[in-house]
């Protein structure tokens, strides 16, 4: 049995420790993958803190607002100077990479007003107008819902109510207005505005911008990279450090409530439940608590009146010399049935039944009580279990002890 219990403890340690180390190893990476950082986004957007989720975006931006409306049904649009990584998918292309001066921000909290999901012929879309009056269609659906090969919503929004709108200078030149076109093609929302591209920022991350799409791996970046971030101190760089610190937190939570239930379930179910026994200890022994007396129940309750007990009888007659009486002791039970232990001296002064449990009364002796008393004899009559002996002291008198002392003398 012990070998046995050994052998489980083993394998049960041996098991969530390996799963505990794998848990620590992978599991900020796992949140980071399962949108963590489009979760931050969100609460910071909720919360109106609009350059902590333009953090997370990637690449250099002023962390004023450039523009920002708020739409009538709840919600709005918040935009930011910026210069924003452009990603190719050409194989042909050498450089990973590009850098686009932009408007770039966020469209959010309109998720119960604007519809964007459709699975058929959805027409979601931006319309923007330029200072020409030239109307561009900027494309918002990027998420195939049922692999039809058709995108049906905006996958950011379909999970966290908010898309990032990255308007660029070299397509847009400047911006006179913005139309939102919903999945039906009604407009959701016509926004008028003013922006040139003309902002202090894009003259400052000129520089950098050329430089990197020169050549992304160019040693002059590093300078120009220091340059641009001391010409203002609302000037910065996106980064993924705020995500992976709450990754890691979380991860480090998980994983800690992961190892104390392992022991705890260990202690209670292998070990010898030393946390049972703390906390018994620093009530009864600190706190001061005291446990609660259980009351034992009567025998009769546990095991019935359908047994019998063998009792015994016995006379202790060391103190009284000379005695040579029989004794008879009685006792009667509530259906009035008498039991009687006669005890003399050729058998010892001992006798022993065999008697139906119950309880019995009403005890009578047959002994010359004007010379005699007696010790340990039970007024009533208890008959439980499955042995019960009592031993009954044979006493002498005082004042017929003084007699015989006076008569001795005489």
């Amino acid at each position: 049995m012990k070998h046995g219990k050994l052998f489980a403890k083993i394998i049960y340690y041996l098991f969530t420790f390996t799963m505990g180390i794998m848990l620590a190893v992978f599991l900020p990476f796992i949140l980071m993958s399962d949108g963590e950082c489009l979760n931050i986004m969100e609460d910071a957007l909720e919360e109106g803190r609009y350059s902590d989720a333009m953090l997370l975006v990637g690449g250099y931006f002023d962390k004023r607002e450039v523009f920002k409306s708020e739409f009538e049904n709840g919600g709005g649009i918040v935009l930011f100077s910026s210069a924003t990584l452009v990603y190719f998918d050409d194989e042909e292309t050498e450089d990973e990479t590009k850098i686009h001066k932009s408007y770039a921000g966020f469209v959010y909290g309109t998720k119960d007003s604007y519809p964007v999901t459709s699975q058929v012929a959805n027409k979601t879309k931006m319309l923007v107008e330029d200072g020409t009056g030239t109307e561009h269609t900027v494309q918002l659906l990027d998420s195939d819902l049922n692999n039809d090969k058709i995108n049906d919503t905006i996958a950011t929004y379909y999970t966290n109510g908010f898309f990032f709108v990255d308007l660029d200078e070299d397509t847009f030149s400047s911006l006179r207005k913005l139309k939102l076109i919903d999945k039906d093609g009604n407009v959701f929302q016509e926004i008028g505005l003013q922006l040139d591209y003309e902002e202090e920022f894009f003259a400052d991350v000129d520089d950098f911008v050329n430089e990197y799409n020169r050549d992304y791996k160019s040693e002059k970046l590093t300078e120009l990279h220091e340059k641009l971030l001391g010409k203002s101190e609302h000037y910065t760089i996106s980064s993924m450090g705020v995500a992976q610190s709450r990754a890691d937190t979380k991860a480090a939570i998980i994983v800690v409530v992961y190892f104390v239930s392992v022991y705890v379930i260990a202690d209670f179910l292998l070990g010898r439940r030393f946390i049972l026994r703390f906390f018994k200890w620093f009530l009864y022994k600190v706190c001061k608590v005291k446990p609660k007396q259980k009351k034992a129940p009567k025998r009769s309750e546990v095991f019935g009146n359908d047994y019998y007990c063998q009792v015994s009888f016995e006379l202790d007659v060391s103190e009284v010399e000379g005695f040579s009486e029989s004794v008879n002791i009685r006792y009667t039970s509530e259906k009035g049935e008498a039991i009687n232990f006669i005890l003399l001296k050729q058998e010892n002064y001992k006798s022993t039944q065999r008697i139906k449990a119950g309880e019995y009364v009403n005890m009578w002796i047959d002994i010359d009580k004007a010379e005699y008393a007696t010790q340990d004899l039970p007024e009533a009559l208890t008959v439980e279990g499955y042995q019960k002996a009592f031993k009954i002291k044979i006493l002498r008198r005082e004042e017929k002890r003084d007699e015989n002392i006076n008569s001795k003398s005489d």
